[in-house]
């Protein structure tokens, strides 16, 4: 699984569910299904990935000593050295802990800012 799409879907699980429920059925999600003609809201695609990412990263935030899902995440993309870091605490006077090191596996175009 590509640093990108577990960045997307972080996201999708932990900052979107705080947003109002009405607003996050609204939105649209584009992306690759949307070129073959098929939208889905980010209410589907919570639906669809929420399990399997809860079970692939729970036990991670555990090891950190924090509850799932998070209150505040925070990523580190390196790209000379292709590594993706993720960062997590509950509350905002807490300090950051971390959470799990992705080595990207593939990138585009050349170094620089």
């Amino acid at each position: 699984m590509s640093a990108r799409l577990i960045a997307t879907l972080l996201a999708c699980i932990i900052v979107l569910p705080l947003l109002a429920r009405e607003t996050v059925r609204d939105i649209t999600v584009y992306g690759y299904n949307r070129l073959q003609g098929r939208q889905y809201t980010i209410t589907e695609r919570l639906e669809q990935f929420t399990p399997a990412v809860k079970a692939r990263l729970e036990p991670d935030f555990a090891a950190a000593g924090l509850a799932w899902p998070p209150r505040e995440l925070s990523f580190l993309a390196f790209k000379d050295v292709r590594h993706f870091e993720v960062y997590a605490r509950n509350r905002p006077t807490d300090s950051w802990h971390f959470i799990h090191d992705y080595r990207i596996q593939g990138a585009s175009g050349t170094l620089g800012p």
